[in-house]
């Protein structure tokens, strides 16, 4: 349905599944009725839009218009609102039981505002009401904030962003990233000079380049920044080692010992504080052992960290959302494998992966086999774990049997095993990588941690009629394993009838207590 016009829905309108609904004039459901089903309404228009709820609800209502505002005149409750259009007013207060989005043009709420997920990336933002949400995401556009907050994960890696909290305001904020960069700090004011806005963050922070003053932090945890400016009237803030911390910058080769690549320059020793919030020309490769005292990678931009060598890490170390760290491949024999052990505490809202990255095809002690007879000959998968997949063809020979078991159940290192070569080169099921996390504190897990064999393609690919890749290893000894993110290696899983799929690899976890609620998996593909 397009209505070019203007739109009174004064009588019943009636979705039934996923019709559109986009209106072009204004729109007023006053003393109607509306069943959403799972229907999109889209405002499109290209003059000034005005739309009137009425109470109301809809599933996915989008704001589409470029070129003039768009004015809700009433309070709105959708399951979910996107936003790429030009200037927005809410009216009063807005209910999203999803996920509000919004990516372009400035935006008023003059009401509530009440989400399960809040993604920002364009466009100031000014809030008079309450902030209420799971998580709040930016990365682009000022935020204004007049009234209190209350958000379970805020994150903002906006370079350059100027947030402005309420004087004598509570931001109570359970977990808090913000990230801008060296060269262009996040700033953090109070709408009036002198007067503070009081910030709770009870459980965790990470927080670098930022210029904050007139914050009272001291209903929450101590606040450590990085590389941060203090501007004054902070409490409950530690600026003490701020200026003392290396960022990587990749300007010279990807080799993390060589002191070009540091800015300061300098090689990284047990009294170093490293930053690595981007991968810049070149990603970091550690290729040596290290000792140094703290971690952090991730940034604004995605940041990724090749640990090929022992790395010891005397206090903390931090890899948060846009980070990617993981190890290089093998071939024939182990060469490169993950052994992080650190002082402190892990805390984990990235990606820890290192699929793929165990023996090569056809390699390892749990190697696949090709089937014999008639091409085109199918290969068995890696065995680790479990016994890999068999293989046969399309003949009465008897199957090929998958590789076979191996390793420590109790500590687990081995690398995960390639499957059996298939017909079609390029051959692409490599075994799952090796992970060792041995940490004095907590490794909290909210991204994930993974060793999973590589795939076998299905029928059309590359490597066409090859065996899944084991799963590798994932050895944690920790005082308490927390998080929700998932932990697994399992093996590699194939999409073509013969081939078979690889073998789960290892996981063995010491912990005093856990919390962690995600699933722990190293199954068969």
């Amino acid at each position: 349905l397009i209505v070019t016009g203007n739109a009174d829905v004064p009588g019943s309108l009636q979705a039934l599944r996923t019709e559109t609904l986009t209106f072009q004039g204004h729109v007023d459901f006053t003393g109607g009725s509306f069943v959403q089903a799972t229907s999109s309404v889209i405002l499109s228009g290209t003059a000034p839009q005005w739309f009137k709820a009425d109470g109301k609800s809809f599933c996915q209502l989008s704001v589409l218009n470029t070129s003039a505002p768009v004015v809700f005149a009433d309070a709105v409750s959708a399951t979910n609102v996107f936003n790429v259009g030009g200037s927005i007013v809410f009216s009063n207060d807005l209910a999203v039981a999803a996920t509000l989005d919004t990516r372009r043009g400035a935006v008023a709420f003059k009401g509530a505002v009440s989400a399960r997920n809040l993604v920002h990336d364009g466009g100031a933002l000014g809030f008079t009401g309450t902030v209420t949400a799971l998580s709040f995401l930016s990365w682009a556009g000022d935020l204004t904030f007049n009234s209190a907050v209350t958000v379970s994960e805020f994150g903002c890696w906006g370079e350059g962003v100027t947030m402005v909290f309420a004087a004598g305001a509570n931001y109570t904020i359970t977990n808090l990233q913000l990230h801008g960069s060296s060269t262009n700090r996040i700033v953090l004011r109070s709408s009036l000079p002198g007067t503070r806005w009081n910030l709770k963050v009870p459980v965790w922070s990470c927080v670098a380049s930022v210029d904050v003053q007139d914050s009272d932090a001291s209903g929450g945890t101590e606040i450590v920044p990085i590389l941060s400016t203090n501007s004054g009237n902070n409490t409950n803030w530690n600026f003490g080692s701020s200026a003392n911390w290396r960022i990587w910058t990749g300007a010279s080769s990807g080799n993390f010992t060589n002191a070009a690549n540091w800015n300061p320059a300098g090689v990284p020793d047990a009294a170093s504080l490293l930053l690595i919030e981007r991968s810049g020309p070149n990603a970091p490769v550690l290729s040596s052992p290290a000792t140094v005292l703290e971690v952090v990678v991730g940034g604004p931009t995605t940041a990724q960290f090749t640990i090929n060598q022992p790395l010891t890490v005397l206090q903390n170390m931090t890899v948060l959302t846009n980070a990617f760290i993981t190890h290089g491949a093998n071939a024939s024999t182990p060469v490169n494998w993950m052994d992080i052990t650190v002082g402190g505490s892990l805390m984990n809202r990235g990606i820890i992966d290192v699929t793929g990255k165990g023996y090569g095809p056809g390699q390892g002690p749990g190697r696949g086999t090709r089937s014999v007879g008639d091409d085109p000959g199918r290969g068995s998968s890696g065995g680790h774990g479990g016994e890999g997949g068999r293989a046969s063809d399309n003949t009465p020979n008897p199957p090929v049997r998958g590789g076979q078991s191996y390793g420590s159940i109790t500590q687990p290192v081995t690398l995960g095993s390639g499957g059996g070569w298939g017909h079609y080169d390029p051959q692409v099921c490599w075994g799952g990588g090796a992970i060792r996390l041995s940490v004095t504190g907590s490794v909290d897990n909210i991204g994930k941690i993974v060793a999973n064999g590589a795939p076998g393609p299905g029928v059309g690919a590359y490597g066409m009629y090859s065996g899944g890749g084991s799963g590798g290893s994932i050895y944690i000894v920790c005082d308490n394993l927390g998080g929700s993110g998932a932990i697994s290696a399992n093996g590699g899983w194939v999409n073509a009838n013969y081939p078979g799929s690889g073998g789960g690899g290892r996981i063995a976890v010491y912990c005093v207590t856990r919390t962690h609620a995600g699933n722990i998996t190293a199954y068969a593909g």
